[in-house]
């Protein structure tokens, strides 16, 4: 690993939960981050160390980034990397509240604010 490529902001993947190994050599991410990075052109380095190869985000903290013990206080740090890849997505996922001032619209713009929100993929709270 040459360390004058490392950027002062960047975030390894060797310890990261959602790493996935092919024995000791990272092969993708379980989030699949490594990919999306890679297509916003953020560089993806390969390091190694005496235990593992692994991909470090440069220039770049990880939004995935999560170690096991981050999951002890959901009591999931021995559950499966499914259980844990939908806990976090739970407490990563987008909240907001639509407010419609019904003093200004009539029902038929009524409806069609109704009809556009359900075809929402992420409903409003």
């Amino acid at each position: 690993m040459l360390n004058e490529q490392i950027n002062k902001i960047h975030t390894p993947c060797k310890d990261c939960v959602f790493a996935k190994y092919q024995d000791n050599t990272q092969i993708g991410c379980e989030l699949d981050y490594i990919s999306k990075y890679k297509s916003k052109n953020i560089e993806i380095l390969e390091a190694y160390d005496n235990n593992k190869e692994f991909y470090i985000i440069n220039g770049k903290k990880c939004i995935g980034y999560r170690e096991n013990k981050w999951f002890d206080q959901f009591d999931l740090k021995d559950n499966s990397i499914e259980d844990k890849i939908k806990k976090f997505h739970e407490l990563n996922s987008l909240d907001y509240l639509l407010v419609i001032d019904l003093k200004k619209i009539n029902l038929e713009e009524l409806e069609d604010i109704l009809g556009q929100i359900n075809t929402l993929e992420i409903k409003p709270k």
